[in-house]
C-alpha cells in the first residue's frame, strides 16, 4: 500500500465523521426549551430478584408489541481457542427445538404466535403479542430447560457454522483488512487478523 491509499482512507472517514456531526448539530440545534418536553423517553423499572436476576423494563403504550431480551453471562469472548465457536453451535441448537417440540415443530409453534425468536451467543430477543406473552414465556422457558439437543442437529449445525465462518474469510472485506493489517504491523500480534 502506497500513502496515497491510506490518504484516501483517512479523507473518506474524515468526510463520513464530519457529515454525523452536522447532522447531529443540526438536530441538536432544533431542539428548544419549548419542545424539549415532548420527547418522550422511555421510563426504566429495574426489578432484582433473591436469585440475583435482573430485569429492566419499560412501557411504550404506542406499541402494540413486547419485546424480551434476556442477556446471559455466557458470551463468545469467554471462549478460549480450543473452544472457539461452541457457544455458537451450542445457542444454534436450544433454538431448533425442545424435547416435546422437536425441530420444526418447534418453528411451527412460534410462526402460529406470531413470535419473532432472535438467538445469539449470551443474548436471547424475543418480540411477541400482549395476548401471547403467556406463551412466549413458556416458551422460551421450555427452549432453555429442556433444550432437543441432538447428535445430527450437533453434525449440521456445526457443519453451518464452519462454512459461514470459510465464506467471512473469503469475503473482500476480510481479505483486505488482513492484508492492510500485515502491512501496518508486519509480525506483530495486531497484524494477525485472525
Amino acid at each position: 500500500f502506497d500513502s496515497e491509499f491510506l490518504n484516501t482512507i483517512k479523507r473518506s472517514n474524515k468526510i463520513k465523521k464530519n457529515n454525523s456531526k452536522k447532522k447531529t448539530a443540526e438536530w441538536v440545534s432544533k431542539i428548544t426549551s419549548k419542545n424539549i418536553d415532548k420527547i418522550d423517553l422511555p421510563v426504566f423499572i429495574e426489578k432484582v430478584f433473591k436469585n440475583d436476576l435482573c430485569v429492566i423494563s419499560s412501557c411504550d403504550l404506542k406499541s402494540n408489541k413486547i419485546e424480551i431480551i434476556i442477556d446471559l453471562k455466557g458470551k463468545h469472548w469467554h471462549e478460549d481457542k480450543e473452544t472457539s465457536g461452541a457457544l455458537n453451535i451450542l445457542y444454534e441448537m436450544i433454538s431448533e427445538g425442545t424435547n416435546r417440540l422437536k425441530g420444526s415443530k418447534f418453528q411451527k409453534e412460534l410462526d402460529r404466535l406470531a413470535i419473532e425468536l432472535d438467538v445469539a451467543p449470551g443474548q436471547i430477543s424475543v418480540t411477541c403479542l400482549p395476548d401471547v406473552f403467556n406463551e412466549a414465556i413458556l416458551l422460551i422457558y421450555e427452549m432453555i430447560s429442556d433444550p432437543e439437543l441432538s447428535l445430527e442437529s450437533f453434525n449440521r449445525i456445526k457443519e453451518q457454522v464452519l462454512a459461514e465462518f470459510c465464506d467471512a474469510l473469503d469475503s473482500s472485506e476480510v481479505v483486505g483488512l488482513s492484508i492492510l493489517k500485515k502491512k501496518l504491523y508486519g509480525e506483530h500480534p495486531y497484524g494477525k487478523f485472525i
